[in-house]
């Protein structure tokens, strides 16, 4: 499941799959979410102040989608300082949300392009650098854009079918292992999962969710750079907002009808900044930021801290099997 969704390991976040993984998992006890009638921006503004109340100089890094776009504008609309704020972004911004970065530039928004964003990211020191993860794993999951049309299929039929589309093959007693075990996780978060859709949030927001909160850490190759990270949506709040979206989440297919994808967010942007063509038309854009590392690495999260594995010379640069050499390090003894 980790290699169809997200193509490295993931741990569950609330422990109950792990026991079931060949590697020898760390403990996870999160406790699942409890669902909250709340508006989400609302909570985007009591984030906004309470990152302002710190009195750090604060670096969104802005791709021009919905999620980092719309945390720009929380600090905008309550009114931060212009001096305490750095808009930083990448090419690939200026072809997402060019209008909204000439009305920055008008506003006197210390607005900088930087193309290489993670090493941008690891010399940032003694500040708060927001980034948009987190937010994906609140609204569902972004592998439908694979094949839209599975979002509302029976839900083991359409892990069956971009199962398929993902080119990974299983036998029956696989798939039949699948069900009992992912119906059991269901039901064990309180979860009546019937549609595709409703499964992919699952798993986005209950296993991916263990590397997405962590992915910008990892990517930084000192202490003193991730003292800086902040995900904008992680917290408490906003994952109550998500539980309670859950019914919501089968309503409309928002890969094929954009005006409906990450809505409540865009709305949030448009109350701002006005913009009704973003605001209708806005889909998921794989926001990216273009790097050229020396060497391929691969990145470790363990209970012993933050590692990055990389072969000393280029030569030896196949980063298939420096996976596989890692992966050999934390298999369970019986493996």
């Amino acid at each position: 499941m980790n290699r169809m969704f997200a193509g490295w390991f993931c741990a569950d976040r609330f422990g109950i799959l792990n026991k079931h993984s060949c590697f020898d998992v760390a403990e996870f006890n999160e406790k699942f979410p409890t669902a909250k009638n709340l508006k989400i921006a609302d909570i985007c503004d009591e984030r906004a102040i309470e990152l302002m109340k710190q009195n750090k100089p604060i670096v969104v890094l802005w791709s021009g989608g919905v999620d980092s776009t719309a945390i720009v504008c929380s600090f905008l609309k309550n009114n931060i300082p212009l001096d305490q704020l750095t808009v930083a972004y990448s090419a690939m911004t200026e072809e997402e949300y060019p209008y909204f970065l000439q009305v920055m530039k008008a506003q006197g928004i210390n607005v900088i392009r930087q193309d290489d964003i993670p090493t941008y990211c690891d010399e940032l020191r003694d500040c708060l650098a927001i980034n948009g993860w987190c937010a994906d794993q609140l609204f569902g999951s972004d592998i439908h854009r694979f094949n839209s049309e599975l979002y509302n299929y029976d839900w083991m039929n359409g892990i069956r079918e971009m199962m398929k589309v993902r080119r990974i093959r299983l036998t029956e007693r696989s798939f039949d292992v699948i069900e009992q075990i992912y119906s059991d996780y269901a039901k064990r978060l309180g979860l009546n999962v019937k549609h595709f859709c409703e499964f992919t949030w699952m798993y986005n927001f209950g296993i991916k969710w263990s590397y997405v909160c962590e992915v910008q850490r990892m990517l930084c190759t000192s202490n003193a750079s991730r003292e800086c990270v902040v995900n904008f949506f992680e917290t408490d709040d906003f994952q109550s907002w998500s539980v309670n979206n859950f019914e919501n989440i089968k309503l409309h297919n928002v890969f094929k009808e954009p005006k409906w994808y990450k809505k409540e967010l865009k709305q949030y942007i448009f109350d701002y900044n006005h913009d009704e063509n973003y605001f209708l038309n806005k889909p998921k854009v794989n926001s990216r930021s273009t790097v050229k590392p020396e060497g391929r690495r691969v990145f470790v999260l363990d209970t012993d801290g933050y590692h990055i594995f990389q072969y000393k010379s280029k030569s030896e640069d196949n980063i298939s099997a420096l996976q596989q050499k890692i992966s050999e390090k934390y298999l369970k003894h019986e493996y």
